[in-house]
């Protein structure tokens, strides 16, 4: 008999953590826990980022934030049949600046060395509507000489094609930044976010339980704890990135071209998940 208890004793002192424990949580039970709540940051933070980089509900002062320091500046045609005066660049980076004095002013690009979108936005505006200080328009004809005054000018499409010129006529003083748009680029981790939220096994691989085993609840808290901190750091990342291009957009200027790697910031938290295993009484 005394055998048999000191051999139950031995046993539950190696091996009671992994038949039972009051205090702790089974591997498997936990598993699904921290997955559950992964997932809702995880969703959370997808639905930050579509909102963050899709809504431009940014008020910001123009007047501080576009600048036109280190832009290339351009003053009006001095009559109506000055040849070009301004180039578009093909790199989005580099912008011209139109300086549209009081009074009717006319402004020439020379022709476009390939179809292209541009973008024509007035960053600001004095004495007159925001919106409507130019019209503008794109074609073969606006090219050379041509007298611009007797042109017809509308609020043109901006993809305009190779060997084009664009004219602009304004009417009140403004400052109109020009510039081929940047290549598209993706801001959503649409696949990164899929990728994650159907593919557990990684983040429990990572995690290093077993599903047998049980665990302190503490640890589990803990691991519970940096998830949130992720989403926080990811969510702080989102704004960072929307409220600059937002600016961007404001000013007629090329977007941050990076993304939040969502796959960082959500998939290796595990590494900052230190599960810890209960001791052999079970706590």
């Amino acid at each position: 008999m005394n055998k048999w208890f000191i051999s139950l004793i031995i046993l539950c002192f190696f091996r009671c953590n992994n038949f039972f424990s009051l205090e702790g949580i089974r591997g498997d039970d936990l598993l699904g826990d921290i997955q559950s709540h992964r997932s809702l940051y995880l969703i959370s933070s997808f639905m930050a980022d579509a909102f963050g980089n899709n809504n431009k509900f940014f008020l910001l002062d123009e007047e501080t934030i576009c600048s036109s320091d280190g832009i290339k500046t351009i003053n009006p045609l001095t009559s109506p049949t000055g040849q070009s005066n301004f180039t578009v660049s093909n790199d989005p980076n580099s912008p011209i600046d139109l300086i549209v004095p009081a009074g009717v002013s006319y402004f020439r690009s020379a022709p476009l060395d390939n179809s292209t979108r541009v973008n024509i936005l007035n960053i600001r505006s004095i004495n007159g509507k925001p919106n409507e200080p130019c019209e503008y328009n794109s074609s073969l004809d606006i090219c050379g000489t041509t007298d611009l005054s007797t042109y017809t000018f509308t609020f043109g499409n901006t993809n305009y094609s190779s060997g084009n010129c664009i004219a602009l006529k304004c009417t009140k003083q403004a400052l109109i930044r020009i510039r081929k748009e940047e290549d598209s680029f993706n801001m959503n981790n649409n696949d990164q976010f899929l990728t994650i939220l159907i593919s557990p096994s990684a983040f429990k691989e990572i995690l290093g339980v077993e599903g047998y085993k049980y665990y302190t609840r503490e640890s589990v808290a803990q691991c519970k704890d940096s998830i949130i901190k992720g989403y926080s750091l990811y969510s702080a990342e989102v704004g960072d990135i929307a409220t600059q291009n937002a600016k961007a957009g404001l000013c007629n200027l090329p977007k941050l071209n990076r993304s939040p790697n969502l796959a960082a910031y959500f998939s290796y938290q595990a590494v900052d998940c230190n599960i810890k295993e209960v001791n052999p009484l079970g706590f």
